[in-house]
């Protein structure tokens, strides 16, 4: 027996001795990665290896690429040279900000998140044509894209989160908002940005092509949890603080029981200009520190914020604003089968390794006849996860260690 990683496929495979293979992961799975290079294609690149191999082998499902301020068309290059097969075109979202930041500090020029394992997404596109601020095309277009997602059947157990990426700098953005919320519901979970730019320096990334003026709605579905906050700021001198973030990045962790892996943030573009050094390095330090040391941020400085101040909140559209969305893994659909360990010859002993936080949603050194991989989103003294031809089950004797029994192969999800 032996482990076998998988670049496209669920996290982990591993195959029994006649060669059959098969494995089952009921998370999701969540990916990071940015870059400094001057060369917007390498930046593409280097990012998006960075979010695809921290997806440890899980498929991705949605891939989203935050631009900064010009040649999106080389970034999508480069990320498109990692994500590369007809079905990723099809995933990847791109969209301009400015001021790019990840927990690593500020300067990226272009960044990367992703989402794989036990997801799935719909997309809505719509483009507008009378662009006047005050149209009302604008809240038609939210309709419009509200409706093109409202017959989507999301399965059993998993949860939902709309992405709004648009051409719709405020305060069309709380126009399109509000036709959304019209037809969806009054706090349906929302959250996004519009871009910075239009073509053919920046705008939206969709479909493999960029345009301008297009609103891109996504139904993100799957076993993860989300929390949501968002701060509006005033006018007056000296309003704008790095509390701002403070306050929405505790309030969207603070919703979720649970690790935070991703922390997404909509900043605006106005209030980073209103900000000295000082106060956006500590406004970086407040994202961070609320979203905990296993989440990876990426957040980018917007013409319009998108968000909720809380889950049961009514989404809106604003400017001076900055929004964070918070992720974590939900396991409560693993499959779960009771195994006691009898150590048979030909049964393999485990043995886990915490992450830096060692503990909740860490991650496991599997070792089988000398052979190793890391395996993301578990959980200490939790459960039972199938996966190929084994059942792996945490026993809690004090010393944590794993036992395992072979079990029928589930389905490959």
């Amino acid at each position: 027996m032996y482990i076998h990683r998988l670049l496209k496929g669920i996290a982990l495979v591993i195959l029994a001795p006649a060669g059959m293979a098969c494995a089952l992961v009921n998370y999701a799975v969540f990916g990071s990665g940015a870059s400094s290079n001057a060369n917007k294609q390498t930046a593409g690149n280097n990012a998006a290896r960075a979010a695809r191999d921290s997806l440890y082998g899980a498929t991705p499902r949605l891939v989203v690429v935050l631009n900064s301020v010009d040649n999106q068309a080389s970034a999508i290059a480069g990320v498109r040279e990692i994500f590369s097969n007809a079905a990723d075109t099809a995933i990847i979202l791109g969209i301009t900000g400015k001021n790019l930041f990840t927990k690593d500090g500020r300067g990226a020029s272009v960044v990367v998140w992703a989402i794989g394992g036990d997801a799935g997404i719909v997309k809505a596109i719509d483009s507008v044509t009378d662009t006047s601020e005050n149209s009302p095309r604008h809240w038609t277009s939210g309709q419009n894209l509200a409706n093109q997602l409202g017959n989507t059947v999301i399965p059993a157990g998993r949860s939902r989160v709309v992405l709004l990426f648009g051409g719709c700098n405020y305060p069309r953005d709380s126009l399109v908002v509000g036709g959304i919320a019209s037809v969806m519901g009054g706090t349906v979970p929302l959250a996004g940005m519009s871009s910075t730019l239009w073509p053919p320096a920046g705008g939206i990334y969709v479909s493999g092509r960029v345009t301008a003026y297009t609103n891109v709605a996504v139904l993100l579905w799957g076993s993860f949890k989300t929390g949501f906050g968002m701060v509006r700021t005033g006018h007056a001198s000296g309003s704008i603080t790095a509390a701002d973030a403070s306050v929405a990045a505790q309030s969207a962790a603070g919703e979720i029981d649970g690790t935070v892996k991703l922390m997404l943030a909509f900043d605006c573009d106005g209030r980073y200009g209103n900000m000295d050094a000082g106060t956006l390095t500590q406004e970086l330090t407040n994202i961070k520190n609320a979203a905990g040391s296993q989440a990876a941020v990426c957040g980018a400085y917007a013409w319009g914020e998108i968000g909720k101040s809380g889950a049961s909140a009514a989404p809106m559209g604003k400017n001076l604003s900055i929004s964070c969305l918070a992720f974590a893994p939900d396991s409560s659909n693993t499959s779960v089968a009771d195994s006691r360990c009898s150590w048979q010859d030909n049964e393999a002993r485990f043995s886990i390794r915490g992450s830096a936080a060692q503990g909740s949603n860490g991650y496991l050194l599997i070792r089988v006849n000398g052979s190793a991989a890391a395996v993301p989103g578990f959980e200490d003294g939790r459960s039972t996860m199938a996966m190929g031809m084994l059942l792996v089950r945490f026993v809690e004797d004090g010393k944590k260690t794993f036992c395992a029994r072979r079990v029928p192969c589930p389905a490959v999800r």
